[in-house]
């Protein structure tokens, strides 16, 4: 065999090796950093379905389950006469809020709505 069939075979394995190396050391991307569009706010929203009904959300956050995007945050009040969620953690899907109104905080909802309690 000539010595140009083998200075291409060298040639070959040294870009080979190269290319295994590379493919070992490089690293998965990162996710996109997470925004927090409602951080230290309260939102108001009212569902399509019932869109005379309206809830507030303390601290709220768009998060992802499977592929659906939630809006989750603790239930600060409502405009119902009672809600049993009053203080707990809720899960509505975005494609159900019909409505959401941001406020900077929870005096400046109730200024503005009735909310119980």
């Amino acid at each position: 065999m000539s010595k140009r069939f083998w200075a291409i075979v060298v040639i070959v394995a040294v870009g080979l090796t190269i290319a295994v190396r590379m493919a070992a050391n490089a690293q998965a991307p990162k996710p996109p950093a997470v925004e927090a569009p409602f951080k230290g706010k309260v939102v108001v929203f009212a569902l399509k379905k019932d869109s005379e009904k309206s809830t507030a959300l303390q601290e709220p956050s768009i998060k992802r389950l499977g592929e659906v995007d939630f809006l989750t945050g603790q239930v600060a009040g409502s405009t119902a006469a009672t809600d049993w969620r009053l203080g707990a953690v809720v899960w509505v899907p975005v494609a159900d809020i019909g409505e959401m109104v941001e406020f900077k905080d929870l005096r400046e909802a109730k200024r503005v709505l009735r909310l119980n309690p």
